[in-house]
This record gives structure tokens, C-alpha cells and sequence, in this order.
């Protein structure tokens, strides 16, 4: 990760979203590659033993959606909790919204982008094998879950955590109504629509700041 900052995205500081978004679909593309020259392409999973579902309110949810669902909460809680309530926290955020002006206020930007990185890069992780404990892993998985977790921060408005989350819970229920109204397949499709569709309504997303209009 901090080779990956140094030499692929610190040179690009100051060229727009759009420009470090194309940046990083193309480094995903030589780190997956790389995965896959060493590791193989083959299908793996967790060897996890059989157990009954649980039964919540006449709701049968299987053992490992409830581990998920659980971690999943706290992960989102405690990051919440470090970006508000923590000086570290709030240098982040600083940080995020207007780098040069926090440099002035004596913010170490380098560290506190490297803290930002780090916290990611582990978030990441926990997630890889969080979904791991619900689907089979290949290393096509990524794309699979990238665009539902893009819809639901544009959702949820980018740069708002619980925004992220009410726009995952948003992107959750859509594809699951759209494999009980419409055939299944179309449910890769919804991310694409959702983006679409709140980019037109609201850009700026149900909890993010507001996009001016040019």
C-alpha cells in the first residue's frame, strides 16, 4: 500500500476524482494479476463445518450471514467512532476535506494520508474475508462486489460513513426485491441503475454535501 501511494497516486495529487478512479481500476487489474501468477486462478473457499440456521423472528439466516451482518456493524461503529471521536480521527478528516489548509494548520498530512491508507488497506482485508464466509473466492470476486459497494457510497453521499452504510442497506434490499419481481440475472444490474438514477436526482447523495451545478 505505501508503495502503491508513492508511486502511483502522490504524483497525481490535484488531478480530480476521475483521473485517481481510472488509476486505481488499473492498478487493481496489475495487483489481481500478480494474485493470480503466483496463486493460481483456481475457485477456493472456507472449509467451515455444516450447522443449522438460526431462526430470528421466523427468519431462518444462516450462522455465517449472522457473523457477517455482526462484524460488519461493530467495523462500522468503531471507524465512525475513531473518525469523530479520536484527534487522529478528526485529522483524517480534516485532511480529506482541504489537505493544503491542514498542512497550514500543522496537520502532518504525509502520516495522517498514510493512517487513511493503512485503515482502508485493513478494512479491505476484513472485508475479503467477510465475504469469503458467504460466497466461494475466485479472482473475479472483486468486480462481482465492487459495483454494489460504489452504488451504495454514491448513495449514501461520498465522504459519509453512515451514509455508506445506509446506502449498502439500500443497494442490499433492491437486488434482493429485484430477484423476487424479475429474473435473478438482472440483479448485477442494479448498481448500474442506482448510480445512474442518483446521479441524475440527487449527485450529491441522501447524507453528502450538496454538488453544485454548472
Amino acid at each position: 500500500m505505501p508503495i502503491s501511494r508513492r508511486e502511483g497516486f502522490r504524483p497525481l495529487r490535484g488531478r480530480g476524482g476521475g483521473t485517481l478512479l481510472l488509476v486505481s481500476i488499473a492498478l487493481s487489474f496489475v495487483i489481481e494479476n500478480i494474485i493470480r501468477f503466483f496463486y493460481g486462478g483456481q475457485i477456493r473457499g472456507f472449509d467451515l463445518p455444516l450447522t443449522g440456521p438460526l431462526v430470528i423472528a421466523g427468519m431462518r439466516i444462516t450462522r455465517e450471514t449472522m457473523a457477517v451482518i455482526t462484524v460488519s456493524v461493530l467495523a462500522t461503529l468503531l471507524v465512525g467512532a475513531v473518525l469523530t471521536l479520536t484527534p487522529i480521527g478528526r485529522a483524517l478528516r480534516a485532511v480529506a476535506d482541504n489537505a493544503s489548509l491542514a498542512n497550514v494548520r500543522g496537520i502532518p498530512v504525509p502520516r495522517i494520508e498514510m493512517f487513511g491508507v493503512a485503515l482502508a488497506g485493513a478494512l479491505f482485508g476484513l472485508s475479503g474475508v467477510l465475504v469469503g464466509l458467504d460466497l466461494t473466492i475466485d479472482p473475479n470476486l472483486n468486480w462481482a462486489v465492487a459495483i454494489p459497494v460504489i452504488a451504495a457510497a454514491i448513495v449514501g453521499g461520498l465522504g459519509s460513513p453512515l451514509g455508506a452504510a445506509i446506502g449498502a442497506v439500500c443497494i442490499g434490499l433492491a437486488e434482493e426485491l429485484t430477484g423476487v419481481f424479475l429474473n435473478p440475472t438482472y440483479k448485477g444490474a442494479v448498481g448500474f441503475a442506482v448510480i445512474a438514477l442518483v446521479l441524475i436526482v440527487r449527485p450529491q447523495g441522501l447524507l453528502g454535501d450538496k454538488v453544485d451545478r454548472k
